[in-house]
């Protein structure tokens, strides 16, 4: 399961993408 940081400025969308990228 990825990671969320809800407190980050980054919107959780990028978060996942970004999450995606890096598997």
């Amino acid at each position: 399961m990825l990671e969320i940081d809800l407190s980050s400025p980054v919107p959780v969308y990028d978060q996942i993408k970004a999450g995606l990228k890096g598997l």
